[in-house]
């Protein structure tokens, strides 16, 4: 469902284009750290799936890597991820340039290769943040995206990263390894979503109803607005 119609840089598109049906990349339900880092000393965790995430459970692994700049206690600058409660959260102190990076290996070929994208869901954000996308086959290919999420503050959404705006070449047939990296530019972001899927194609007619209906709902935000 489209919450809301906006532009989103490299590739980012509204989610609304997905169908009902996705394959779960990640739901958040297997809870994880939190890990923390300061002092640019990378901390890393690694949990095996245990049926919530992408691959086979048992054989298949989640690792989230964190790096920071910062200085903890007395400054508090520390930059954290986590996952809990069905949900990622990644948050990094102002002035501190913190990354994290959900990395899915041992997936066993997994094919997206009917799939248009990777819908990131509920995603909030209180500041723009940069970041890097990277998948890897079997064979050893390997495809990489990267921009800027330029989210409207203080609103919820689910959006796509296209496979189109991929460079590389990597066989999506045959999918084993995924990472997804978030970078805090000094900014101090708190940044949270409750899963990743990879987006299946809607006919034709159900996309321009959607868009449609999304252009509708946002003339009536405007208006809204404008009255108020």
């Amino acid at each position: 469902m489209i919450r809301f119609l906006m532009p989103l840089l490299s590739g980012v598109l509204v989610a609304g284009l997905a169908s009902a049906a996705p394959l779960i990349i990640d739901d958040f339900s297997l809870d994880q750290g939190p890990i923390q880092a300061a002092y640019s000393n990378p901390a890393s965790d690694t949990v095996t799936n245990d049926g919530s995430f992408i691959g086979p459970a048992g054989t298949s692994t989640r690792t989230i890597d964190v790096n920071g700049n910062g200085h903890p206690p007395p400054s508090g600058q520390w930059t954290t991820a986590e996952v809990g409660g069905g949900m990622f959260e990644f948050t990094s102190a102002a002035d501190v340039l913190g990354n994290t990076s959900l990395v899915y290996e041992f997936i066993g070929g997994v094919d997206l290769s009917k799939h248009i994208g990777f819908t990131f869901h509920d995603v909030f954000a209180d500041h723009p943040f940069d970041y890097e996308v990277s998948i890897f086959d079997l064979g050893g290919g390997s495809s990489f995206a990267s921009g800027t999420f330029n989210l409207p503050l203080a609103i919820s959404s689910d959006v796509l990263l296209s496979f189109s705006s991929f460079t590389g070449l990597v066989d999506l047939a045959n999918v084993d390894r995924l990472m997804f990296t978030l970078i805090s530019d000094e900014v101090g972001l708190d940044f949270n979503m409750t899963q990743i899927s990879a987006a299946i194609p809607v006919p034709a007619a159900g996309f321009f109803l959607i868009t449609a209906l999304a252009g509708l709902g946002l003339l009536r935000s405007r208006k809204m607005a404008e009255a108020a």
